[in-house]
């Protein structure tokens, strides 16, 4: 048990406890005519204000010692898993407990419709926790190109944001799956391990093989992730079929149609990756297709309009892993219009963009979470407009 799920387990105890005794204090203080205690809307939203301003503080006193960003999300979203069901189950046995006065307990009709409403964050957490993360979708996009002229496709498949702590069957099999595609190309757009140094190295035979099992006629391509350094990805590909671009742009043709790819650096602010794309615009009127392949979509903002570049292939937003139908991510760590970020096809910029959704997780002290926004591998099929 890391220190961090220790803290986990801690923090539930504590919020449930000051939750309750929030309740409690509050209901003291509106006891009707016949000295009966009453939960109504009014305790309820004063007993969450109260939780609210105690996890605050609790928060920024864990900060010093190493909570994150993704760790207070993390800290929130098991409290409305557990605490929150917990206390709408309570508060429903006290509604149906028969007790002589002084000590019954009145709730009003709003309070159990928020408690029927709070134990729904139980069946949503479990499928959102263990079933959406692993329920993988292929997406197929067709992405006609102006400017190809010769007939037939090119199909790229895209496999980003790995994101794994180690090798297990869903990695595997989402390679496998890859695979079956028989695609021309396969892009990985970063965040490929996710953990620390030590365990790297233990792990780095199991990735190597599954790196092993990437094979493409046109070429399988890596570039640097948040997750990654440039020594981890150049050990991952050592004697496998993997190119890991680092600002370099290789040539491939696929049946005739001769195609350059580019692979950016993660920081993208840095004018080496400026430099490199102005030489792939350069490139692209010699070729017949140009591909940039990126972690951070945020690139397709720096690039000259036009880019010369047909597609920028990107991941890094996960699609925000949680989506809200019709609105989109709630968050994607990204300044790109949500609309790109959620993933999929889109115009930025001037520059075609495909941001994928990612086959991965956030890890660390991220909780495993996606809702609305399934995991995917890509297969995008560029022909002629």
């Amino acid at each position: 048990m890391n220190s961090f799920t220790i803290v986990l387990i801690g923090s539930v105890f504590m919020d449930g406890v000051v939750s309750a005794a929030s309740l409690w204090l509050t209901t003291m203080f509106f006891r009707g005519d016949d000295c009966t205690r009453k939960i109504g809307v009014i305790q309820v939203c004063l007993a969450v204000m109260l939780t609210c301003l105690v996890f605050v503080v609790k928060a920024a006193v864990l900060v010093p010692f190493g909570l994150r960003g993704f760790g207070v999300i993390n800290l929130v979203y098991t409290d409305c898993a557990i605490i929150l069901p917990l206390i709408g189950v309570g508060i429903l046995i006290l509604a149906r407990r028969k007790v002589d006065k002084p000590s019954r307990v009145k709730v009003t009709p709003g309070v159990i419709v928020l408690c029927l409403l709070a134990i729904m964050a139980v069946p949503v957490s479990v499928y959102a926790t263990f079933v959406e993360p692993f329920r993988l979708q292929l997406e197929e996009t067709t992405i006609p190109l102006a400017g190809l002229e010769k007939e037939g496709e090119v199909t790229v498949c895209v496999l980003a944001d790995l994101q794994f702590k180690r090798v297990t069957d869903y990695e595997i099999n989402a390679v496998k799956k890859a695979l079956s595609l028989k695609p021309d190309i396969i892009c990985l757009p970063g965040d490929v391990f996710q953990g620390s140094g030590a365990e790297f190295d233990k792990n780095l035979a199991d990735i190597q093989s599954l790196f092993a099992m990437l094979k493409a006629p046109g070429g399988v391509y890596l570039v640097q992730g948040d997750t990654d350094s440039p020594e981890r990805l150049r050990r991952v590909v050592q004697g496998t079929n993997v190119t890991f671009l680092h600002n370099q742009i290789v040539f491939t043709e696929i049946r005739g149609i001769n195609i350059a790819v580019g692979g950016a650096q993660l920081d993208y602010l840095d004018p080496v990756v400026v430099d490199m794309a102005k030489r792939l615009k350069q490139a692209a009127k010699r070729v017949d297709i140009a591909l940039l392949v990126s972690h951070r979509p945020a690139l397709a903002m720096r690039l000259e309009n036009p880019s010369g570049v047909d597609l920028l292939i990107a991941g890094h937003t996960h699609g925000g892993q949680v989506q809200i139908p019709g609105v989109g991510p709630i968050m994607t760590a990204s300044p790109i219009p949500n609309a790109s970020a959620a993933g999929g096809l889109s115009d930025l910029n001037g520059t075609a963009l495909y941001v994928s959704r990612g086959v991965g997780c956030e890890r660390g002290q991220a909780p495993r979470l996606r809702l609305f926004c399934p995991p995917e591998i890509s297969l995008l099929s560029l022909r002629a407009d």
